[in-house]
């Protein structure tokens, strides 16, 4: 499309960042590197001014490749430019739980995305118990919905989620009552995600591999292939069980 002189859109630039940031299973200063340029070129040379999506995606990077200094910056910039802070930036491993109580007393609503967030929040603050906890509420919270349901496993559908939820976040803050029926609607099952985190921390960094067992065999309960999972992620124990 550049080639040809077309021009893209904010939500094309998006996903080209999107693209090259999130190609592979860990974010390395590669992918950093390649985001920021792509951010650059977007505003300095297009012209396209960058969107609370676009720093979302700066962001998540960011601190999937370890450059939480990179991430801070990320986050005053979008201050300096008036851009609410969302459900994607209300993550601190050191103040987790103060973050999660910023989270809720923003409106924003509560759902797989937020508790993986926490998960992983307390899993690098060395709190694996109140991981492990966060964990097993999110089970109970699925179970004692009156309709359960599953994240969905393709990308369109997660991010017609996530605008959804980000609007009924919006909707809810004039309207308590309205915010708490969001929340009981709200997905929060565990997801891949959820045990990617899990089951990297119990095999390769704490290997406890009962515990690892036993998260392979709760993902069949919410319809996640376990072993293939395994071998995507590249774990040890996903390659002695292949």
């Amino acid at each position: 499309m550049k080639n040809a002189a077309i021009p893209l859109t904010t939500i094309e630039w998006n996903s080209a960042i999107s693209f090259a940031a999130r190609y592979v299973v860990k974010s390395t200063e590669v992918e950093v590197e390649a985001a920021l340029y792509m951010w650059q070129e977007m505003e300095q040379v297009a012209g396209v001014p960058a969107s609370d999506v676009t720093f979302n995606i700066l962001f998540d990077v960011a601190c999937k490749a370890g450059k939480f200094a990179l991430a801070e910056m990320i986050y005053k910039e979008m201050g300096k430019r008036g851009i609410r802070y969302t459900r994607f930036h209300h993550r601190n491993g050191d103040g987790a739980r103060a973050a999660y109580n910023q989270l809720v007393e923003a409106g924003e609503i509560v759902d797989t995305v937020v508790l993986n967030a926490m998960i992983a929040a307390l899993i690098s603050s060395y709190e694996t118990n109140a991981a492990e906890n966060t964990y097993e509420r999110m089970k109970r919270m699925h179970n004692d919905q009156a309709v359960p349901r599953l994240p969905p496993k393709d990308y369109l559908s997660q991010r017609a989620i996530t605008r959804s939820l980000k609007r009924m976040a919006i909707i809810g803050k004039d309207n308590p009552t309205l915010k708490e029926s969001f929340q009981k609607r709200s997905i929060v099952a565990p997801d891949l995600h959820t045990y990617r985190i899990l089951v990297n921390h119990y095999s390769i960094q704490a290997g406890e591999l009962g515990k690892v067992a036993m998260l392979l065999e709760e993902m069949k309960f919410y319809g996640l292939p376990a072993l293939l999972f395994m071998v995507a992620f590249g774990t040890p124990t996903g390659h002695q069980l292949a």
